[in-house]
């Protein structure tokens, strides 16, 4: 079989796509809680922001393991990034723009209603990252 994990400049260049993750925290009742999250990976940490007093922030408060894939599925493969390790909560305002202006331009309306919300970053050091692109298995011609 061949080996279909992505190079770490591969990883690099796929993270700086403005794609949607999904954000596993663990909640008061130790279940999972999955969110969709914008993100900034930096090369060393993954940095979601978030409301600061959202559910994420609370549970990365109380529990500081979490887990973030970030993903696509092609007709010509799947791609993703699967990350797990420690987070914890940074209050940083212009880190916090920074992700959203990933996503938005600053005279996007919505950029200016993000704003005006208080906003913590959540800082994930990753423990491990598992990344797959399955176009690798299809002969190209």
């Amino acid at each position: 079989m061949k080996e279909i994990g992505m190079s770490e400049e591969e990883v690099r260049e796929f993270l700086s796509k403005p794609l949607i993750a999904r954000i596993a925290t663990v909640g008061k009742d130790l279940m999972p809680n999955v969110h969709p999250v914008w993100f900034l990976y930096d090369g060393e940490f993954v940095y979601v922001s978030t409301a600061k007093f959202s559910a994420k922030a609370r549970n990365v408060k109380r529990n500081p393991k979490v887990a973030i894939v970030i993903d696509v599925s092609e007709k010509t493969g799947n791609k993703g990034v699967i990350i797990r390790g420690n987070a914890e909560i940074v209050e940083n305002e212009e880190l916090a723009k920074r992700i959203l202006l990933k996503y938005l331009s600053p005279q996007d309306p919505e950029f200016q209603q993000l704003l005006q919300i208080p906003r913590v970053v959540i800082k994930i050091k990753p423990q491990s990252v598992y990344s797959w692109d399955s176009s690798k298995m299809f002969k190209r011609t």
